[in-house]
């Protein structure tokens, strides 16, 4: 049997401690709940066109095969729709970016968001107005979160208005 150099295994064991230093503390599940529970508690009232919620994991980039990423959540609704804003929070400290989708009748949108920190309780998410008429469709998709984590984003009507 060979004997590995006595240099070797000091380095091993180095790399071993600092890789489980890197890692991302789990998902406290009861607090998770407990933050679903509020969510819930504090939707946007008669203005809520739609919730949509997702789990997502560290670094997550959800791709599909060819690379692109992929649309998340989606809500079809039976009618078109005028769309105010999107308000976005998210769980813990975790940090991450979302993709945002409208489909109207004709053209499909996408844009994403600059990084968000959930900390930074609900934030508000201002599409473009002529994303936000005769809306089919909208989705939304967290991606390269630092933490496992879990978002929600309220999709709000402009009611009549269409500004």
């Amino acid at each position: 049997m060979r004997h590995l150099p006595a240099l070797v295994l000091p380095a091993l064991a180095v790399v071993a401690l600092l890789a489980g230093c890197t890692s991302a503390p789990p998902v406290d599940e009861e607090a998770l709940s407990a933050w679903q529970h509020t969510q819930e508690k504090s939707g946007a009232g008669d203005d809520a066109l739609a919730t949509l919620y997702s789990r997502v994991d560290t670094g997550e980039g959800q791709t599909d095969a060819s690379g692109e990423l992929q649309r998340g959540i989606t809500i079809t609704f039976e009618h078109p729709e005028q769309i105010d804003h999107l308000e976005f929070s998210c769980f813990g400290g975790a940090r991450m970016s979302g993709q945002v989708t409208t489909t109207s009748e004709a053209t499909s949108r996408t844009t994403s968001t600059d990084p968000m920190r959930c900390s930074d309780g609900q934030q508000r998410v201002d599409l473009p107005r002529t994303w936000k008429r005769d809306v089919h469709s909208i989705s939304f998709n967290a991606f390269d979160s630092d933490r496992d984590s879990a978002w929600q984003v309220l999709v709000v009507s402009a009611g009549t208005d269409t500004d």
